[in-house]
């Protein structure tokens, strides 16, 4: 099938599209579907892209999908999109990603969200970060975090002395008393002077005493 026919899909025609028909399409076919093509496809026939379908889609098209289409993608497929692909998800997009979604991007992923992407984080998405996650993020993205986000993270005791160190101020002073309780002993070593000269008269009160034995 040539791009010319591939283009000359009708919505109503995409949606009857089943499983098999699907799956049946090559890469570079998959890649010749246009924007307006790619929004048509029903949110029960996203699963059925295979892996090597999906790593075809374009950044054009990556920002077709619609919110409901992008809750339809399975974890494997979540997991075969390349950094490029993630990083043309819009913000808007990215708030749509479910909490399984969240917890199966990879190693090769994480560290390619943008700016605009990591402050679409909802408060529901940055809890749902696992453990082998946290650390996944850059030390250039940890300041993109807006202090309201920071206060969203349960996962402090994760992060790395890298990651600790490039909390900005702002940031800092945003830390809950939760949070600031979580720290490891290794965690507090590796604040700087500015950093720690950034917590107010209220949060060192939740440091815990038995961990400036270590500083």
């Amino acid at each position: 099938m040539t791009r010319e026919q591939v283009v000359s899909f009708t919505e109503n025609q995409i949606k009857a599209f089943t499983p098999i028909q699907i799956q049946a399409f090559l890469p570079l076919q998959v890649a010749a579907f246009t924007q307006e093509q790619i929004a048509s496809f029903l949110p029960l026939q996203i699963p059925y892209f295979s892996e090597k379908q999906v790593v075809s889609f374009t950044p054009e098209q990556v920002v077709s999908f619609t919110e409901n289409q992008i809750k339809a993608f399975t974890p494997i497929q979540i997991q075969a999109l390349t950094p490029i692909q993630i990083r043309s998800f819009l913000p808007i997009q990215i708030k749509s990603f479910t909490l399984l979604q969240i917890q199966s991007l990879t190693e090769e992923q994480v560290p390619f969200f943008t700016e605009d992407q990591i402050q679409a984080l909802t408060s529901i998405q940055i809890e749902s970060f696992t453990s082998l996650q946290i650390p996944l993020f850059t030390s250039e993205q940890i300041p993109l975090f807006t202090t309201e986000q920071i206060s969203f993270f349960t996962q402090i005791s994760f992060f790395t002395i890298e990651q600790i160190r490039s909390f900005t101020s702002s940031q800092i002073l945003h830390f809950t008393k939760t949070q600031i309780s979580s720290f490891w002993s290794w965690q507090i070593q590796s604040l700087t002077k500015e950093q720690i000269q950034s917590f107010t008269t209220e949060q060192i009160k939740f440091l815990r005493y038995h961990k400036f034995s270590h500083w």
